[in-house]
């Protein structure tokens, strides 16, 4: 059994790198694995961190959302950024806003550090199971300096009920 808790979340901004990607693309994650190499690579935690982010230096987030069109329903967007102070962003990062709602919240094990979607899929299979209705947005928080395990790591699922 997972264990986890229902709370509900006022929407907030992310700002970082914002690629648009399709399911029906078998290698998606392989975009999803660019995105946190350029972040990683170019010290873009610190860069956008230190300037645009009101969380602690060094948390970091990333998020999926479905953005279907008539010519592909499986694209979505993923994110990886720092929570958004409102600054004036002078250096063109992208902004996402995650939406207000009802979020199961999952602790992130240690052993699923370096692949969360694997646990972010047994997530998912978890809570249909329980009967939940996805409303389709998945966040993960990191909240350790750069990507320092710890045990604050969450998985955060967007719920309809």
């Amino acid at each position: 059994m997972m264990n986890y808790i229902i709370e509900n979340k006022e929407a907030f901004q992310i700002i970082g790198r914002t690629e648009t990607m399709t399911y029906a693309n078998p290698e998606f994650w392989r975009g999803i694995v660019a995105l946190w190499d350029e972040w990683n690579g170019n010290d873009l935690c610190a860069k956008i961190g230190n300037k645009y982010s009101s969380d602690k230096p060094g948390y970091q987030m990333e998020i999926s959302q479905p953005m279907p069109t008539a010519e592909d329903p499986l694209q979505f967007t993923h994110t990886v950024g720092c929570i958004y102070n409102g600054a004036e962003n002078t250096d063109g990062y992208s902004i996402t806003t995650v939406p207000a709602g009802k979020y199961a919240v999952f602790s992130v094990p240690q052993e699923y550090a370096d692949d969360v979607g694997q646990f972010m899929g047994k997530i998912i299979e978890h809570l249909k199971s329980e009967g939940h209705e996805l409303a389709g947005v998945e966040l993960g928080y990191f909240t350790g300096p750069d990507s320092e395990w710890n045990d604050g790591w969450q998985a955060w699922v967007l719920i309809k009920d």
